[in-house]
C-alpha cells in the first residue's frame, strides 16, 4: 500500500499485480506504452536492495503472466471511480 500510495501521489499510473496468494506494485513505464515496471515490495522490507526487488518484480510479473495467473488492478481507475483513500487523520 505504501508503494502504491507513493507512486499515485507522484502521478504515475499504478497497478496492483495480483498473483496466487500474493500481490506487488507495478507502474506504467511510459504514459502511452503497455510495458510496466514492477517491484517486489516484500523484498525491500526483507533487506534486499531496491535493484534486487525490481528484478524480482520483473521476474514474477513475467512468470505469472506466462502462466495466466496474473491480474492487474488499475489503482488510478479505482480511485477515479469514486473509491476514496483512507483519511490521513
Amino acid at each position: 500500500m505504501v508503494f502504491a500510495s507513493a507512486t499515485v501521489a507522484i502521478d504515475l499510473h499504478t497497478y496492483f499485480a495480483l498473483v496466487p496468494v500474493h500481490a506487488f506494485v507495478c507502474v506504467q513505464a511510459t504514459p502511452y506504452g503497455n510495458s510496466v515496471y514492477c517491484v517486489e515490495t516484500t523484498a525491500v522490507g526483507s533487506g534486499d536492495s531496491f535493484s534486487q526487488a525490481e528484478s524480482e518484480g520483473a521476474y514474477e510479473f513475467s512468470m505469472y503472466q506466462q502462466e495466466g495467473a496474473l491480474d492487474l488492478i488499475d489503482v488510478n481507475q479505482v480511485l477515479s471511480s469514486g473509491v476514496k483513500e483512507l483519511p490521513s487523520n
